[in-house]
């Protein structure tokens, strides 16, 4: 019985002395354990941090490279607006120019033109005037030499009416004359004859031949006589005709002065009309004239308004590339706020197991109970955060640390009883 209740003491003891070995390991794993987790956790919180504070640098940087990229377009977008809009104003400032340019151009080309047929026109008006005197001088010095004419054929006419007059005369003067002389040549021819002592019928018949032949002779002068009187008669008629109030040389004149009248009269009706025409073109060229003044006037006033609403226009272009520049503009990118250090990690409190109690001897005492927590799986729990602990940190770890507090347990057994 003795020899029981000491087994059974021994056995209790070594129960206990095993359970607070257990106990021991178990507060020891844990301790390590704990520090163990606290040093892996407080390296990957300090290399989170550290990878955050990359990132976020990365992501700063990123942010300033876009937003200098965006103001370099920015600013050379209203660099290009700016330079569009000088071309365009330079551009539409020429076509003004020209414009005027071209009005000038044109008006000068009016003025002149203008002035041309203000000198045609009144050179043409005075060529009219002047051929209205000429006319008016011509008629004059027509009449003065129908006049004359007319006084010339009327001298002539008078001429010949007194010629005529001088040829019956003459004509006459000489037929008397040649009758005196053949009434002379037949009596000394008769006398001849007589004196020749002829009697008889030769005589009788030489004197009837010689007075035969002066009749004949007498005859014919007598003929030739009113012959010329007749031809001079036939002159005088038609000199007659000439001459009077109503001979043609009368009527000729009539009829000349007027037909000058006319003629002078048409001229001058003739260059009035295109003195009046002139005068109306005149008027019509000064109207279309004003009408064109007035005409280059508003078309270089509408092309004024059309350059000022063209550079409003483009200056409003401007503003509208220049506010949608604005627009798209990016705003300053603010820097995130500093990432927080981590904090350290707080190791848990692991309460020491309490010193065993000694097993009370008795022979009524019965076996105590094995403690079933396994020691050898804290162990291999804290070696495997020390081996995680030493990979991390770079440190090398011995596991034969948990090893070594088993070991340092079972010395208890030699202090505790």
């Amino acid at each position: 019985m003795a020899s029981n209740t000491k087994k059974i003491y021994r056995a209790n003891k070594k129960t206990q002395l095993s359970n607070y070995e257990q106990s021991l390991n178990r507060f020891y794993s844990s301790q390590y354990k704990n520090k163990a987790d606290k040093e892996l956790r407080d390296e990957q919180a300090k290399d989170t941090y550290k990878t955050n504070m990359q990132i976020r640098s990365q992501r700063e940087d990123a942010k300033l490279e876009a937003y200098e990229k965006t103001e370099e377009q920015f600013v050379d977008q209203l660099i290009f607006n700016q330079k569009a809009e000088q071309e365009a104003l330079a551009g539409e400032e020429k076509v003004f120019n020209e414009r005027i340019l071209a009005n000038a151009f044109e008006t000068d080309e009016t003025n002149l033109a203008y002035q041309k047929q203000i000198i045609d026109s009144r050179y043409e008006y005075d060529s009219a005037e002047r051929g209205i005197s000429d006319a008016v001088n011509s008629n004059t010095t027509t009449k003065a030499l129908i006049s004359l004419g007319a006084e010339q054929e009327e001298t002539q006419a008078t001429g010949q009416k007194k010629s005529l007059l001088l040829r019956e005369q003459a004509a006459r003067a000489e037929s008397n004359t040649q009758q005196y002389q053949n009434r002379l040549k037949a009596l000394q021819e008769e006398g001849v004859s007589r004196a020749r002592g002829r009697a008889g019928a030769t005589a009788k018949r030489s004197l009837q031949s010689i007075q035969a032949l002066a009749g004949v002779n007498s005859a014919l002068i007598a003929d030739r006589l009113t012959k010329s009187d007749t031809a001079i008669a036939n002159e005088r008629e038609i000199v007659d005709a000439q001459l009077g109030e109503q001979g043609y040389i009368a009527r000729g004149k009539q009829l000349r002065t007027t037909q000058a009248d006319q003629q002078k009269t048409s001229t001058v009706l003739n260059l009035q009309a295109q003195q009046d025409q002139v005068a109306k073109s005149l008027g019509i060229t000064t109207e279309q004239f004003n009408m064109t003044r007035e005409q280059l006037g508003r078309s270089l006033l509408s092309a004024a308004d059309s350059y000022e609403k063209r550079v409003s226009s483009i200056k409003q272009q401007k503003f509208a590339s220049d506010m949608q520049a604005y627009a798209q503009r990016q705003l300053q990118p603010r820097v995130q706020p500093a990432i927080p250090k981590p904090f350290e990690t707080k190791q848990p409190i692991a309460i020491k197991p309490p010193r065993p109690v000694k097993p009370v001897w008795s022979k009524y005492s019965g076996s105590m109970a094995q403690d079933t927590n396994p020691v050898l799986q804290g162990i291999s729990s804290v070696a495997g955060i020390a081996s995680t602990v030493g990979m991390v940190s770079g440190n090398p770890v011995v596991t034969g640390v948990a090893a070594g507090i088993s070991f340092s347990a079972q010395l208890l057994d030699q202090y505790v009883f």
